[in-house]
């Protein structure tokens, strides 16, 4: 038989990065770039030195009830720890592929689920913004629920520095500061405002005014002390191209997004980023 192989894409976040964690909402997308898991049934395990992908697989035998040995192999796209969901992509990816191999459909809600739980045991804790994101597709609103936004496609540009920054040290320290801070405790309310009035742009396709409020998203983003130089100056050329642009993800280095995807904000992102691409809402897991 044929190996089982799903892909699934990353995410990035439009409004609402740090404040999720608090149960404020966050406005992503997915991204269409793509990590693809390829599991075959083995006379041993031979897995990746991953723990998103043991633990991945760990929860696909538990929801198959099947200790099968399994080959897994693993690919991606994705810049890895740079704010565009590359650890969900691959749990959901290997979550997908291990239960079909395994003779189990895992429909994308609940790879959704149990991938969220592969990011909480790996990282200690996470949102389940990524992981619903990267199962789901299309845009999504996250937070205290779950749900598909109906919003019209659109091209987003993404730029990156070429670093990468530890996502639970980012979420520990924006913790900190909460804690220590009230002024910051309402900085994460204030995200999640931008969030609900940006959920409310994107049904409406007006992408223009959403990019006000990724403006002020990433200046609060700033104030909890999650960006970083390089990735303000990947917002600013933007800015200064007459776009709009805020870091992605726990920030630190990585990733800015940036819209309109017209040439012009293209190249500015360009003259300050490693690499820059565009990118398109695209569709969840799904068999290859």
């Amino acid at each position: 038989m044929s190996p089982s192989r799903s892909s699934a894409p990353g995410a990035a976040f439009l409004l609402g990065e740090h404040a999720v964690v608090y149960d404020e909402p966050a406005l992503l997308f997915a991204v269409d770039r793509r990590a693809t898991a390829t599991v075959e049934a083995s006379s041993e395990d031979d897995l990746p030195d991953s723990p998103y992908v043991r633990e991945a697989i760990d929860r696909a035998r538990e929801h198959a009830d099947e200790d099968t040995p399994l080959a897994v192999e693993v690919s991606s796209s994705i810049p890895v720890g740079a704010g565009l969901g590359s650890s969900a992509a691959v749990s959901v990816a290997t979550l997908h592929a291990a239960a079909r191999e395994l003779g189990e459909t895992m429909g994308s809600e609940r790879v959704a689920d149990e991938a969220h739980e592969v990011e909480r045991a790996v990282q200690g804790a996470a949102s389940p913004a990524d992981t619903y994101t990267s199962a789901v597709g299309g845009f999504t609103l996250v937070g205290n629920g779950k749900r598909r936004v109906d919003a019209p496609p659109t091209e987003f540009v993404v730029g990156y520095d070429g670093g990468s920054a530890s996502t639970g040290e980012m979420v520990e320290g924006v913790a900190r500061l909460v804690e220590d801070n009230p002024v910051a405790a309402d900085i994460v309310g204030s995200i999640g405002d931008l969030s609900r009035r940006g959920v409310e742009r994107a049904e409406t396709g007006d992408f223009d005014s959403l990019g006000d409020l990724m403006d002020m998203n990433h200046g609060l983003l700033d104030a909890l002390g999650v960006s970083s130089s390089s990735l303000s100056r990947m917002v600013w050329a933007a800015r200064d191209a007459g776009g709009n642009a805020k870091l992605t993800g726990a920030g630190g280095a990585g990733c800015v997004v940036a819209y309109p995807a017209k040439d012009g904000v293209r190249e500015a992102v360009a003259s300050e980023a490693e690499e820059t691409f565009a990118v398109s809402p695209a569709e969840g897991v799904r068999p290859e």
